[in-house]
């Protein structure tokens, strides 16, 4: 949570927990994974030869991976 935003959401809200999956902003095939409330997201690894697409939420070939806008989750992990 120093730096520039990575993308982890703090999974602070309710809505965190059903969309679930967010995009790592500069690892493209590593996304972060909400599964408790309160409970900062813990990274995730795409299998081999796929990428994070923000738009589907979910790993998918390169070959179908595009680069789509990055939005800051609703909450961020806390100090």
């Amino acid at each position: 949570a120093f730096g520039k935003p990575n993308g982890q959401p703090g999974c602070q809200t309710e809505e965190e927990i059903a969309v679930r999956f967010y995009p790592h902003f500069y690892i493209k095939n590593q996304f972060w994974a909400c599964t408790e409330l309160g409970v900062p997201a813990t990274i995730g690894y795409c299998p081999i030869a796929t990428g994070f697409l923000n738009d589907a939420r979910a790993c998918v070939p390169w070959a179908e991976w595009y680069w789509s806008p990055t939005a800051l989750p609703p909450s961020e992990p806390l100090p």
